[in-house]
Formats: structure tokens, sequence, C-alpha cells
């Protein structure tokens, strides 16, 4: 549900005066409002804000004092727990102070940015005027007749934490820390970076409580089973967990069920009277279609698991670990390698096939540069095609990477098809439209063999994917899925890998002791 934008200058006094008090009944209420007013827009409000509210109130009323939220990507969370609730908690209680956390500094900086603009506003000081006295984006304050009253705090999970705090000593609701999104996705492929994330919680951010009934709130999209969630519902930080908000992207009538009172009546509402397929419905039908759910779903498995239903896959496959890869790109932002200044040359793996029904196989074309003895992704293509649609974009994938040709990129050496139902007319078809041959690579031996064969270079981290790239996670957990038994997912990603392994360490006669 969505109140139409507020013409906050038509408006008499007496009228702003009372979308004010309403707008103080609760935190859900005070977010509809401001943003409305601030944004010009309406906040759609859907039974997941109000799962929001109730979580909030328990934590101001001190029923609940350890919170963990799961929600899709694009829930708004960030828009009630870090914009919105801060100012909230200031305007309700007497003294306040808050510190909020972010695996991006920029992402955190920005929520303060908003929430301290909020109080800055004409609109919202013509009823709280309070002074504003310390002014940075990472640390403000408010003040009333010279006195210090609220502050909040913002800083990276990976930044100088220490010297600021979440509450104060005292009585009831004083602040709380909060941690929007801790773990960066890519990071959580890497168990030393799980583990120094963990440490971070405990020996930091725990730290940072002004006494121990400071509440702590956790929200994030799940990323892997050894994520901070699962550490902080294990018990890993030392807190128990009060309550533990799990919202997936896709609801059933045994998830309705299990909702709250009051809840309960609402997501009926919001989400019954939509479509359902194959017995789930968008939980959030005005923004989501539950159709393009069941696509991303069927396109990207692992993500959707995770990210969107919040139930990482366990990545058990036992033959190749997330985190053997090694990432590159910006070494401050937390890749592991820089960008190799030169590339020896460049070649591409292809695992094709001709169909575009959601239950074949995907086709997929990767770039692979040569340097430093490893090899690294440069560009990817996936998706299901037809005959047509694979010809043309196998043929501007290669005239693309043909196009990098030059000192740094090295040259295209290489385009490897296998040789194989639709990878062999490929083959034929494209041999005169293309400036170099595509080599055919037989499909002579089964693919956990091919596996086993470069399972060893794979172990010695010699695959590197670029840093923050939006392909690495469907990527990462297909190929970390891969079992013995077949009894995977998929395997084209997979399989364009493990070419890419073979033809530079296999059939390059290179030995990981000659590499290491």
């Amino acid at each position: 549900m969505a109140i139409k934008p507020i013409e906050w200058d038509a408006l008499s006094h007496a009228e702003r005066s009372a979308l004010v008090a309403a707008g103080e009944h609760s935190p859900l209420a005070f977010t509809s409002l401001w943003f409305n007013i601030t944004q010009g827009d309406s906040f759609r409000t859907n039974w997941h804000h109000h799962y929001f509210d109730y979580a909030a109130r328990q934590m101001l009323a001190g029923d609940a004092q350890n919170i963990v939220v799961n929600i899709p990507p694009g829930g708004t969370k960030t828009e009630f727990w870090s914009v919105h609730l801060p100012v909230y908690t200031m305007v309700k209680h007497r003294r306040v102070r808050t510190l909020n956390t972010s695996y991006s500094k920029s992402l955190v900086d920005e929520n303060s940015e908003r929430s301290r603009s909020l109080v800055k506003s004409t609109e919202f000081r013509e009823f709280y005027p309070f002074e504003i006295e310390k002014d940075k984006v990472d640390d403000w304050t408010l003040a009333r007749d010279g006195k210090r009253i609220h502050q909040l705090f913002s800083r990276s999970s990976g930044g100088q934490i220490t010297g600021v705090r979440g509450g104060y000593m005292g009585d009831g609701y004083t602040g709380h820390i909060q941690a929007d999104d801790w773990d960066k996705i890519d990071d959580l492929f890497s168990e030393a970076k799980r583990r120094k994330s963990h440490t971070r919680l405990v020996n930091t951010l725990r730290s940072r409580k002004a006494h121990s009934g400071t509440p702590f709130v956790a929200i994030q999209q799940r990323g892997h089973i050894d994520d901070s969630t699962a550490f902080l519902l294990s018990g890993g930080m030392g807190l128990k967990i009060d309550l533990h908000i799990k919202i997936p992207a896709l609801v059933n009538q045994e998830y309705i069920d299990s909702l709250p009172d009051g809840i309960r009546e609402r997501c009926i509402k919001s989400v019954c009277g939509s479509e359902q397929v194959d017995g789930y419905w968008s939980y959030w039908p005005a923004k989501e279609s539950v159709h393009d759910l069941i696509a991303l779903r069927t396109a990207h498995p692992y993500t959707f698991s995770s990210q969107y239903m919040q139930n990482p896959d366990t990545l058990d496959g036992g033959i190749f670990s997330a985190d053997d890869f090694q990432y590159y790109g910006d070494v401050d932002a937390g890749a592991d390698l820089p960008l190799p200044e030169k590339f020896d040359y460049r070649f591409i793996t292809a695992d094709t096939a001709q169909k575009t029904n959601t239950w074949n196989d995907w086709t997929v074309f990767a770039e692979w540069g040569v340097a430093e003895g490893r090899i690294y992704r440069l560009s990817m293509k996936r998706g299901r095609m037809d005959a047509k649609t694979l010809r043309r974009e196998f043929e501007a994938f290669v005239k693309g990477a043909w196009a990098k040709n030059g000192k740094a990129n090295g040259i295209l050496r290489r385009v490897y098809v296998e040789d194989k139902s639709s990878g062999t007319g490929l083959i034929q078809e494209m041999e005169k439209r293309l400036p170099l041959k595509v080599t055919p690579v037989p499909r002579d031996r089964d693919k956990l063999t091919r596996a086993l064969d470069v399972q060893g270079f794979h172990a010695a981290k010699l695959v590197c994917l670029p840093y923050d790239d939006s392909q690495n996670y469907e990527f990462v957990c297909e190929v970390a899925s891969f079992t013995a038994d077949d009894s995977h997912k998929y395997d084209d990603q997979t399989d364009v890998m493990i070419d890419a392994l073979s033809e530079v360490y296999i059939k390059g006669k290179r030995s990981i002791r000659d590499l290491l």
C-alpha cells in the first residue's frame, strides 16, 4: 500500500502537524512519511515492511535485544533500517547513540548522509529543531539547548571501528549497533576472509556495545552457508539471537502459516490475491513478478537459493573448492591480486547447447588471459540460445576479444569449442567468418576424469576471477558443487574452466611444481 506523494507546501500547519504526529506512531509510519516528503515519492509498503516494524518495535521495547534479518536484494531494508530508523529513535528517545556498519564505506556513508540530510531538511526542522553540532558524514551529532543528545557513527566492516560506540550507559533504549550487509559477497568464498570477518564481529564490533544490553541488529541477504548470519545464529559472536526474520523471495502456504500473528494476515492480504506458480507467490507482487522470480531461479539457481531464498547451498561437491579461486582487481578494495600489467596471450573456451528450454544445458563462452603462471577469466557470456542466436553471439564474442589484441592484452591465440553436437556445427559454420581458426576439443573421456586431471591446478589457486564481478557468484557455486556422481545441477561453466586448465597446464605440459 502507498499513499500519494505529499504536497507539503500546500498543507496548513495543522495538517502538517497531524501528519508528523501520525509518523511518530511507529518506525514504519515514520519511514513512509519522511521518505514521501524528502523523496517526493510514495513509499510502497508491503507486508514484509510490517515485519521490519515488528522487529524494530521489539528492539525498542527491550523485548528483542539481538536480531538477524535476511531479505532478498531490493527489499528496501536499508531504507528502513539504516536511513530512517536511526532518525526515528532520535525523535522518540531522550538520548541515542547509534553505530551503523556495512562492508562498503561508500554505502554506509551514503546512508548516513541521507539520515543527516533528513534532520537538516526544512520540513523536518519545522517540528524537530535540533541543533546540528558535529557535522561529519561518518560522525554527526544533534543537540538541544547546547547539550549533545544524539549521535550517529558510520563505519565500514574493514575500516576503523574502535573509538566509537553504540548506546549509552543507562536504562531503556539508548541506541544500538547495526550491521547492514557486513559481508561482501565475493569475500564469502574465501575461508580466510570469512574467518577475518567473523573475528572482527567478535573482537571489534561486539566490544563497541556501551553495555551488555545494547541491542545488535544484523541485516543481510544470505551468501554462503558459513556467512555472518550462520556465525551469529550459531552463537559465534557470543550473543543470544532473540529474533531471526527470514524473508524468501518466493513464499508458500507453509511459510505464511509460520509468520507471527498480525504479520501473517498482512502477508495473506499482500500476496495471496496474486498469481501463484508451483505453489509459490512472489513475496512482493507489486514489485517482483512471480514469473520473473521463477525465471531467475532457473537461470541462476545458486544465487537464487542463497540471496533470494535465504537458503545457501552447501557447495560440497568434493572436486573443486570455492576457497581455491583467486580474485584480481583493486587490492585495496579486497582483491587478492592486481590486474597483470601484461598478458602472455589470451584464448577462448566454449561449451555449447542449441536449445532454449529451461531444462536444457547452457551455452557458455569464456575469454581467458595467461599471465604469471595463472589463468584469468576476462569475460564470459552465458545463456540459452537457439542455433541462430548461438552463431551470432559466438561470432560477436570472438571478434570482440580479437579487437582487444595489443601489447598489454596479448594476442587472442586460440578459440576452443567442444567437438560435440551443436559445437561441431558451430565449428564448421564459423570457419570462414572469424579472424582465427576454431580448434575442436574432442570429448573422448568422461567429464569426471577430465575434472580430476585439472583438480590439482585449481587447488593450487591458479584460476583468477575479476573481483566484484556479478558473474562470480553463480560461477563459483557451480564449480564448487560439481560432484563425482553427476548429481550437481549444471556444469557448463565448470566445463569451460576445465577446458581452460587442460589447455594451459595439461596440453601445455606445465607442472604445478614449476608454477609454484
